[in-house]
């Protein structure tokens, strides 16, 4: 959360009076709090006071200006504390808190929390009774609020780890998609199918790409989802479980779409084009953004670096797509 800061100037206080004020002040402090405390003379005893009564506690910062001393003391954070936090943003979200607003006030909290703690934050929230589908309707907004801390704690691999292979895998897709958004809008920009055969083959052949992704999710679904959830952590792979099924539905309603376009009506041929495939567009995309940001990297973080030969075996065992990057 944003740090919030109060101010006790005691310059013009009776020193017996001080420990009155300082005290009582300082021990009010909620984590993440600061007190700041004007002085006529140097306070850095009370960072020796404070640790000996209370250990790691408190953190104590002093400046020395010409014409006061100032000490900051802020009451630690401790990662229960943050989790916490973190748990109040997404219950405020749920309840339908302004995101931006939220956004704003949780920047500093979520800067200074990995993406996996997050997903573990959801599944404690899941169990406690927020439903997979109204975390997943949160999951755009989390990413936001967590786009720093992503790129920051970020771990690379390289080939022919499996991770790797799925995110190279997610590249060709990710292109795959940004050509269906070009083709749709290119065809809601027409009135008829005159002078589009260019369009209808490269439709055909992206949806057919699209299609050809199974392998991809099933190495996702039956062996790097599993070996997430052998460490206790179940409901991020559930909730992406989920959106492949929504996403296999809308694939395969797109590839026929693509297959059979001139027998409809142009109308019902955009109508249905701009469902599936902004659809597609858009959900695959920000899908991908997850899997690659947020699971992928919690399984590197969870799995035991000794598996991974394994899972590279069981992956090798189902194959890979027309479009695998080689090597």
């Amino acid at each position: 959360m944003e740090t919030a800061v109060k101010t006790l100037d005691v310059r013009k206080v009776s020193p017996f009076e001080r420990p009155n004020l300082l005290f009582p002040a300082i021990s009010a402090l909620a984590a993440g709090e600061t007190l700041e405390i004007i002085n006529d003379h140097d306070p850095s005893h009370l960072s020796m006071l404070l640790e000996s009564q209370s250990p790691g506690q408190y953190q104590v910062m002093t400046t020395e200006y010409p014409d006061r001393w100032v000490a900051h003391i802020t009451k630690t954070m401790h990662e229960t504390d943050k989790k916490q936090q973190v748990k109040d943003l997404i219950k405020e979200l749920h309840g339908g808190g302004d995101p931006a607003k939220l956004k704003e006030k949780g920047k500093d909290i979520l800067n200074s929390i990995s993406h996996t703690d997050i997903a573990l934050i959801e599944q404690e929230l899941i169990r406690e009774g927020t439903t997979v589908d109204e975390i997943r309707k949160l999951c755009d907004v989390h990413l936001e609020m967590m786009r720093d801390s992503i790129v920051k704690n970020r771990i690379e691999v390289h080939a022919p780890h499996p991770i790797h292979t799925l995110m190279e895998e997610h590249q060709v897709i990710l292109g795959n998609l940004k050509k269906l958004k070009e083709l749709t809008e290119t065809f809601k920009s027409k009135k008829n199918f005159k002078r589009l055969e260019t369009e209808l083959a490269e439709l055909k052949e992206v949806s057919h790409e699209l299609i050809e992704a199974e392998k991809h999710h099933q190495r996702e679904e039956d062996v790097i989802f599993p070996a997430i959830e052998k460490q206790g952590v179940v409901e991020p792979p559930e909730i992406m479980r989920q959106e492949h099924v929504e996403f296999r539905r809308r694939k395969e309603a797109l590839y026929k779409l693509a297959q059979n376009a001139e027998t409809l009506s142009y109308e019902e041929f955009i109508a249905k084009l701009t469902d599936h495939g902004l659809f597609i567009a858009k959900e695959l995309d920000s899908h991908i953004y997850k899997e690659d940001n947020i699971l992928y990297q919690l399984a590197l973080q969870v799995v035991p670096k000794g598996e991974w030969d394994e899972i590279k075996r069981r992956c090798d065992e189902i194959g890979y797509c027309c479009f695998t990057p080689q090597g």
